[in-house]
């Protein structure tokens, strides 16, 4: 029988900014892939992807302008897939660049209902370009499910659905860590 993820309870005097007060936080561990050219999947070592992620390595030494098609899981202890998500960045020399970076997050501010208006109607709208623009180029949904099934080690009934956003993101709109951004995530377990 396979357990819960192992959780631990915030102890309230602790300064350790990962902690929320109070809270049974579940332990969560971060695995990145991206599909290279060929619509083949890779894994991504975290320290690499978060690095190039805040602008303090390059992805590779091309000079070329690419996509980067990054898929990102939140897993439990024993690494099982409990939440996926999925981004496109543009790379351009080597780099992830800031305008792709600004426009991943204004894709996922654009996705989030708005704000109740007391000065009239909210104006609402079905279309979402931004994340439409994110959206693209990705492989057939068996094949992707497919090849995530074996990265990951599960049955592709195990292969959470797929949303647009992620940790990196998270901490980045949060301005905090990655780490510190998984506790923002309230995910159960499978079983």
């Amino acid at each position: 029988m396979i357990g819960l993820p192992s959780c631990r309870v915030a102890d309230q005097n602790n300064a350790d900014p990962e902690f929320v007060r109070g809270a049974i936080l579940p332990t969560m561990k971060v695995r990145y892939f991206h599909l290279d050219e060929n619509d083949c999947l890779q894994k991504v070592a975290q320290r690499h992807l978060e690095a190039v992620w805040f602008d303090e390595r390059p992805w590779d030494d091309s000079a070329s302008a690419k996509p980067l098609r990054l898929i990102s899981f939140l897993c439990d202890d024993d690494f099982r897939p409990l939440r996926g998500f999925v981004m496109r960045v543009q790379i351009r020399e080597g780099r992830l660049t800031d305008d792709s970076r600004h426009d991943a997050i204004a894709a996922v501010q654009s996705a989030m209902p708005p704000l109740p208006s007391i000065f009239g109607p909210v104006q609402s709208s079905n279309e979402l370009p931004l994340i439409d623009k994110q959206l693209e180029g990705w492989p057939e949904p068996n094949d992707l499910f497919r090849q995530l099934a074996v990265a990951l080690d599960v049955p592709i009934e195990q292969v959470p659905p797929l949303r647009f956003g992620g940790p990196l993101l998270t901490a980045t709109l949060l301005r905090v860590t990655v780490k510190q951004a998984l506790t923002y995530y309230e995910i159960e377990s499978p079983d």
